[in-house]
């Protein structure tokens, strides 16, 4: 419930052509088991209720649910910058952690 209205509020307080990019946990499509359960492990370790839940989320459905339309949603592993620009580890990670792995983003542009 959360996460829709705080994607409704994106939407409403956007310009149009505005653009709204969330770095969060990826999704499991098409992850490596190793790397799904790991993010699993770090779920309940780190005390992160939520993620759990997020990683089978169909996102675009919420963007498209907060008003946007879906030809202006996209979801992106980025490479970490730090871990491009020092040569670290290409082992995934959900996020930058110290400049190793790589963020997800989604978004859309109104």
């Amino acid at each position: 419930k959360a996460l829709r209205n705080i994607l409704r509020e994106c939407h409403r307080l956007l310009r149009p052509d505005g653009l709204m990019v969330h770095a969060e946990i990826p999704q499991y499509a098409g992850m490596a088991p190793y790397d799904a359960f790991i993010l699993d492990w770090d779920t309940y370790n780190n005390n992160e209720p939520f993620w759990g839940q997020l990683h089978d989320t169909d996102l675009k459905e919420l963007i498209r649910g907060a008003g946007f339309h879906e030809d202006c949603f996209f979801q992106h592993m980025q490479p970490s910058a730090i871990a491009e620009a020092q040569g670290r580890t290409n082992l995934f990670q959900g996020g930058d952690f110290g400049g190793g792995g790589a963020w997800f983003l989604y978004g859309a542009q109104k």
